[in-house]
Protein backbone atom coordinates (compact mmCIF):
# COMPACT_ATOMS: atom_id res chain seq x y z
CA UNK A 1 0.00 0.00 0.00
CA UNK A 2 1.29 3.31 -0.83
CA UNK A 3 0.13 6.50 1.12
CA UNK A 4 1.85 9.64 -0.49
CA UNK A 5 1.45 13.53 1.13
CA UNK A 6 2.91 16.19 -0.70
CA UNK A 7 4.61 18.63 1.75
CA UNK A 8 3.72 22.18 2.03
CA UNK A 9 4.92 24.45 -0.52
CA UNK A 10 4.02 28.15 -0.69
CA UNK A 11 3.47 29.78 -4.20
CA UNK A 12 5.91 33.01 -2.98
CA UNK A 13 8.85 29.88 -3.05
CA UNK A 14 8.38 28.18 -5.50
CA UNK A 15 10.42 31.24 -8.32
CA UNK A 16 13.69 30.49 -5.97
CA UNK A 17 13.38 27.04 -5.24
CA UNK A 18 11.76 24.93 -8.06
CA UNK A 19 10.37 22.38 -5.88
CA UNK A 20 7.91 21.20 -7.93
CA UNK A 21 6.65 17.52 -6.44
CA UNK A 22 8.45 17.80 -3.33
CA UNK A 23 7.02 14.34 -1.78
CA UNK A 24 6.88 12.11 1.11
CA UNK A 25 5.75 8.23 0.48
CA UNK A 26 5.10 5.98 3.07
CA UNK A 27 5.82 2.57 2.21
CA UNK A 28 4.37 -0.78 3.94
CA UNK A 29 6.32 -3.10 2.29
CA UNK A 30 9.57 -5.13 3.52
CA UNK A 31 12.32 -2.44 4.92
CA UNK A 32 15.89 -2.92 3.60
CA UNK A 33 18.43 -2.54 6.41
CA UNK A 34 21.53 -1.24 5.06
CA UNK A 35 22.30 1.57 2.58
CA UNK A 36 23.33 -0.47 -0.47
CA UNK A 37 19.93 -2.68 0.51
CA UNK A 38 17.86 0.85 0.48
CA UNK A 39 19.44 1.68 -2.95
CA UNK A 40 18.83 -1.56 -4.19
CA UNK A 41 15.02 -0.98 -3.45
CA UNK A 42 14.17 2.14 -4.50
CA UNK A 43 16.98 2.40 -7.54
CA UNK A 44 14.28 1.69 -10.49
CA UNK A 45 12.20 4.35 -9.18
CA UNK A 46 14.83 7.04 -8.28
CA UNK A 47 16.02 6.17 -12.07
CA UNK A 48 12.85 7.13 -13.30
CA UNK A 49 12.56 10.27 -12.27
CA UNK A 50 16.77 11.33 -12.79
CA UNK A 51 15.73 10.65 -16.65
CA UNK A 52 12.23 12.31 -16.40
CA UNK A 53 13.98 15.54 -15.21
CA UNK A 54 15.95 16.61 -17.80
CA UNK A 55 16.39 20.52 -16.23
CA UNK A 56 19.98 20.37 -14.60
CA UNK A 57 19.07 20.06 -11.06
CA UNK A 58 19.42 17.75 -7.72
CA UNK A 59 17.23 15.65 -6.55
CA UNK A 60 17.51 14.68 -2.99
CA UNK A 61 15.76 11.48 -2.27
CA UNK A 62 15.67 9.91 1.71
CA UNK A 63 14.86 6.57 2.47
CA UNK A 64 14.66 5.12 6.26
CA UNK A 65 16.24 2.14 7.53
CA UNK A 66 13.57 1.44 9.62
CA UNK A 67 10.17 3.16 8.31
CA UNK A 68 11.19 2.19 4.55
CA UNK A 69 9.48 5.80 3.74
CA UNK A 70 11.19 7.76 0.75
CA UNK A 71 10.30 11.32 0.01
CA UNK A 72 12.51 13.29 -2.46
CA UNK A 73 13.32 17.02 -3.35
CA UNK A 74 13.84 18.68 -6.44
CA UNK A 75 15.75 21.62 -6.42
CA UNK A 76 16.63 23.75 -10.07
CA UNK A 77 20.00 24.86 -10.86
CA UNK A 78 20.41 28.18 -12.33
CA UNK A 79 23.17 30.98 -12.00
CA UNK A 80 22.09 32.36 -8.78
CA UNK A 81 21.90 29.69 -5.86
CA UNK A 82 18.89 28.70 -4.76
CA UNK A 83 18.01 26.09 -1.65
CA UNK A 84 16.08 23.79 0.36
CA UNK A 85 15.91 22.26 3.95
CA UNK A 86 15.00 19.03 4.75
CA UNK A 87 13.90 18.00 7.97
CA UNK A 88 10.99 17.38 10.99
CA UNK A 89 9.31 21.11 11.02
CA UNK A 90 6.18 21.39 8.52
CA UNK A 91 7.49 24.61 6.90
CA UNK A 92 10.88 23.04 5.59
CA UNK A 93 11.04 21.81 1.94
CA UNK A 94 10.74 18.06 2.38
CA UNK A 95 9.20 17.08 5.86
CA UNK A 96 9.94 13.86 7.22
CA UNK A 97 8.19 13.92 10.72
CA UNK A 98 7.92 10.03 11.61
CA UNK A 99 11.69 9.95 13.23
CA UNK A 100 12.08 11.96 16.21
CA UNK A 101 15.83 11.73 15.86
CA UNK A 102 16.00 13.68 12.83
CA UNK A 103 16.06 17.82 13.77
CA UNK A 104 13.20 19.79 12.80
CA UNK A 105 15.52 21.70 10.43
CA UNK A 106 18.80 19.16 9.79
CA UNK A 107 20.53 19.82 6.63
CA UNK A 108 20.46 22.49 3.87
CA UNK A 109 21.05 22.29 0.22
CA UNK A 110 22.38 25.02 -2.06
CA UNK A 111 22.40 24.23 -5.80
CA UNK A 112 23.62 26.14 -8.67
CA UNK A 113 25.30 25.62 -12.46
CA UNK A 114 29.45 25.27 -12.48
CA UNK A 115 30.69 25.39 -15.47
CA UNK A 116 27.63 23.95 -17.25
CA UNK A 117 27.33 21.59 -14.91
CA UNK A 118 25.57 21.11 -11.34
CA UNK A 119 27.40 22.09 -8.13
CA UNK A 120 25.76 21.82 -4.59
CA UNK A 121 26.39 21.90 -1.07
CA UNK A 122 24.83 20.20 1.85
CA UNK A 123 25.12 21.94 5.30
CA UNK A 124 24.47 20.27 8.55
CA UNK A 125 22.53 22.74 10.67
CA UNK A 126 24.28 22.18 13.95
CA UNK A 127 22.35 19.24 14.69
CA UNK A 128 22.61 17.08 17.62
CA UNK A 129 22.85 13.85 15.57
CA UNK A 130 25.18 15.23 12.90
CA UNK A 131 25.59 14.37 8.99
CA UNK A 132 27.42 11.94 8.01
CA UNK A 133 29.16 10.10 5.01
CA UNK A 134 28.47 7.00 4.27
CA UNK A 135 31.64 5.70 5.55
CA UNK A 136 30.40 7.13 9.00
CA UNK A 137 32.41 9.91 9.01
CA UNK A 138 30.72 13.16 10.68
CA UNK A 139 30.95 16.05 8.60
CA UNK A 140 29.95 20.22 8.51
CA UNK A 141 29.65 21.00 4.89
CA UNK A 142 30.50 18.85 1.59
CA UNK A 143 30.69 20.37 -1.82
CA UNK A 144 30.15 18.37 -5.11
CA UNK A 145 29.07 17.84 -8.35
CA UNK A 146 28.14 14.06 -8.28
CA UNK A 147 26.64 11.78 -6.54
CA UNK A 148 26.71 11.79 -3.00
CA UNK A 149 25.38 9.46 -0.26
CA UNK A 150 24.64 10.97 3.46
CA UNK A 151 23.51 9.61 6.52
CA UNK A 152 21.17 11.50 9.42
CA UNK A 153 19.80 9.48 12.10
CA UNK A 154 18.30 6.38 10.16
CA UNK A 155 17.72 8.83 7.26
CA UNK A 156 19.81 7.81 3.70
CA UNK A 157 20.00 10.49 1.15
CA UNK A 158 21.08 9.72 -2.06
CA UNK A 159 22.09 13.19 -3.63
CA UNK A 160 21.89 12.67 -7.80
CA UNK A 161 22.16 15.73 -10.10
CA UNK A 162 20.12 15.80 -12.77
CA UNK A 163 19.88 16.92 -16.38
CA UNK A 164 22.35 14.24 -17.16
CA UNK A 165 22.43 10.47 -17.74
CA UNK A 166 21.32 8.07 -14.92
CA UNK A 167 24.87 7.62 -12.85
CA UNK A 168 24.42 3.65 -12.36
CA UNK A 169 23.42 0.64 -14.21
CA UNK A 170 19.57 0.21 -13.58
CA UNK A 171 19.62 -2.97 -14.88
CA UNK A 172 22.94 -4.73 -13.44
CA UNK A 173 22.65 -7.62 -10.94
CA UNK A 174 24.23 -5.05 -8.48
CA UNK A 175 23.05 -1.86 -9.26
CA UNK A 176 25.00 0.07 -6.45
CA UNK A 177 28.41 -1.70 -7.28
CA UNK A 178 28.22 0.49 -11.07
CA UNK A 179 26.82 3.61 -8.65
CA UNK A 180 29.04 6.50 -9.77
CA UNK A 181 32.46 7.51 -7.24
CA UNK A 182 31.18 9.58 -4.47
CA UNK A 183 33.55 12.32 -4.20
CA UNK A 184 33.53 16.02 -3.45
CA UNK A 185 35.18 19.23 -3.79
CA UNK A 186 35.54 20.07 -0.41
CA UNK A 187 34.73 18.87 2.69
CA UNK A 188 34.61 20.67 5.88
CA UNK A 189 34.58 18.96 9.35
CA UNK A 190 32.97 19.95 12.78
CA UNK A 191 36.33 20.24 14.37
CA UNK A 192 38.05 22.66 12.20
CA UNK A 193 40.52 25.24 12.72
CA UNK A 194 39.75 28.51 11.44
CA UNK A 195 41.38 30.99 10.24
CA UNK A 196 41.41 34.75 11.35
CA UNK A 197 41.25 36.91 7.99
CA UNK A 198 37.37 38.76 8.47
CA UNK A 199 35.44 39.00 5.54
CA UNK A 200 32.96 41.28 7.47
CA UNK A 201 30.89 41.67 10.28
CA UNK A 202 26.74 41.32 10.90
CA UNK A 203 25.40 44.25 13.51
CA UNK A 204 22.35 42.72 14.78
CA UNK A 205 19.90 44.96 17.78
CA UNK A 206 20.96 46.45 20.60
CA UNK A 207 24.37 47.82 19.17
CA UNK A 208 26.43 44.46 18.93
CA UNK A 209 27.86 42.77 15.56
CA UNK A 210 29.57 39.84 14.97
CA UNK A 211 32.89 39.30 13.01
CA UNK A 212 32.56 36.56 10.49
CA UNK A 213 35.98 35.28 9.07
CA UNK A 214 36.79 33.64 5.76
CA UNK A 215 36.73 30.21 6.81
CA UNK A 216 33.68 30.40 8.97
CA UNK A 217 31.80 31.32 5.74
CA UNK A 218 33.25 28.53 3.69
CA UNK A 219 31.74 26.13 6.69
CA UNK A 220 28.42 28.00 7.41
CA UNK A 221 27.42 30.10 10.17
CA UNK A 222 24.05 29.92 12.06
CA UNK A 223 21.42 31.91 13.00
CA UNK A 224 18.85 31.27 15.32
CA UNK A 225 17.31 31.07 18.43
CA UNK A 226 18.93 27.95 19.64
CA UNK A 227 22.64 27.41 21.42
CA UNK A 228 23.67 25.52 18.54
CA UNK A 229 23.96 28.65 16.49
CA UNK A 230 27.01 31.02 15.99
CA UNK A 231 25.01 34.06 15.66
CA UNK A 232 21.69 33.75 18.65
CA UNK A 233 19.34 36.06 18.22
CA UNK A 234 16.30 35.37 20.74
CA UNK A 235 13.47 36.54 19.69
CA UNK A 236 10.04 34.29 19.22
CA UNK A 237 9.62 34.96 15.31
CA UNK A 238 12.79 33.73 14.45
CA UNK A 239 12.81 30.32 14.32
CA UNK A 240 15.74 28.03 16.45
CA UNK A 241 17.53 27.77 13.17
CA UNK A 242 16.84 30.44 11.00
CA UNK A 243 19.21 31.37 8.24
CA UNK A 244 22.88 30.33 7.40
CA UNK A 245 25.29 32.41 6.13
CA UNK A 246 27.92 30.85 3.52
CA UNK A 247 30.16 31.68 1.23
CA UNK A 248 28.88 30.00 -2.50
CA UNK A 249 31.43 30.58 -5.38
CA UNK A 250 33.70 32.72 -2.59
CA UNK A 251 30.59 35.55 -1.91
CA UNK A 252 28.70 35.90 1.04
CA UNK A 253 25.36 35.04 1.21
CA UNK A 254 22.03 34.34 3.27
CA UNK A 255 20.54 31.76 3.27
CA UNK A 256 16.86 31.36 4.59
CA UNK A 257 16.39 27.30 6.78
CA UNK A 258 12.85 26.89 6.23
CA UNK A 259 11.87 29.81 8.68
CA UNK A 260 8.34 29.74 9.98
CA UNK A 261 8.10 33.28 9.77
CA UNK A 262 11.01 34.35 7.12
CA UNK A 263 13.59 36.30 5.85
CA UNK A 264 13.05 39.75 4.59
CA UNK A 265 14.86 42.43 2.64
CA UNK A 266 12.10 45.64 2.49
CA UNK A 267 8.88 43.86 1.60
CA UNK A 268 10.42 40.87 0.00
CA UNK A 269 10.86 37.67 1.52
CA UNK A 270 14.52 36.35 0.41
CA UNK A 271 15.75 32.62 0.67
CA UNK A 272 19.06 33.53 -1.38
CA UNK A 273 20.56 36.26 -1.41
CA UNK A 274 23.77 38.17 -1.40
CA UNK A 275 25.23 40.18 1.58
CA UNK A 276 25.11 43.02 0.17
CA UNK A 277 27.62 46.06 2.19
CA UNK A 278 25.33 48.30 4.08
CA UNK A 279 21.97 46.27 3.50
CA UNK A 280 19.32 45.82 6.16
CA UNK A 281 17.52 42.47 6.21
CA UNK A 282 14.80 41.04 8.78
CA UNK A 283 14.47 37.78 10.54
CA UNK A 284 11.40 36.96 11.61
CA UNK A 285 9.09 40.35 12.11
CA UNK A 286 11.33 42.77 13.45
CA UNK A 287 14.71 42.19 14.08
CA UNK A 288 16.85 43.90 11.77
CA UNK A 289 20.67 42.76 10.55
CA UNK A 290 22.88 44.71 8.42
CA UNK A 291 26.18 42.91 6.51
CA UNK A 292 29.38 44.99 6.92
CA UNK A 293 32.05 43.60 4.01
CA UNK A 294 35.31 44.11 5.61
CA UNK A 295 37.36 46.75 3.72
Amino acid sequence: MLDTRFARVQASVAPLRSTEGTRVAFLRSRVPTSVEALFTDKQSMMASAVREERRAGLFVFAAHARFGHLGRLWLEASETPRAGTVGRHDEVDLALPLDGALSLRHVLFVVQRAGGGVRFTAVDLGTPDGLRLEGGDRVRLVESEGVQIFVASEFVFFCVPTGRDVPWKSDAMRPFSTLAPRVSLRTEWPEAVLSQRVMGRLELPGGWSVRLRADALRRGVLVGRMPRCEVRVEEESVSRVHAVLMAVGGAPFIVDAGSTVGTWCGERRVFVAPLVDGEVLRLGFEVEVCWRSAH
